[in-house]
């Protein structure tokens, strides 16, 4: 190993499967998240040997409330989006609804028992696709939503 790189963590979780540990301390993996019917990204904190017990059991609060939120989650990101300066040839939703149809889940960084986020992206083909959505949920409420392009 040279003096510059850090030698690459792994860990075989019961879980979340294969997880890396990146270079900010972050495991890192990829996993089936039921409700979006496709695998996503998930990302945690931990030590460097393990990761935490209450991630797991985020996750699947998560995957179990997902629905009930999703109304909320369309919403703000709607509001959110509708704030901007469409560029030509951009979806223009015009409802959280439509925007639904829209955007795919590809990220899940889970920060705490009851605290992460999500991260959104258009769907393939549909215009403005490197501006990606995150909303945060704290104690399974959605608290806000920011865009990055």
């Amino acid at each position: 190993m040279t003096w510059w790189r850090r030698s690459q963590e792994s860990i075989d979780h019961h879980a979340f499967g294969r997880m890396e540990r990146d270079r900010m301390g972050i495991w890192v993996g990829e996993v089936h998240f039921v409700p979006a019917g496709h695998p996503v990204q998930i990302s945690t904190e931990g030590a460097p040997d393990n990761i935490p017990d209450w991630a797991e059991e985020c996750f699947r609060t998560l995957a179990t409330r997902f629905l009930d939120l999703s109304s909320t989650i369309w919403e703000v990101m709607f509001e959110r989006y509708m704030e901007h300066e469409l560029p030509a040839g951009c979806p223009s939703p015009g409802s959280p609804e439509e925007m639904s149809t829209l955007v795919v889940i590809e990220d899940i960084h889970l920060k705490g028992p009851h605290s992460l986020t999500l991260g959104y992206g258009f769907r393939d083909g549909l215009g403005w696709d490197d501006l990606m959505f995150t909303v945060g949920i704290d104690e399974w409420t959605v608290t806000e939503c920011w865009t990055d392009d």
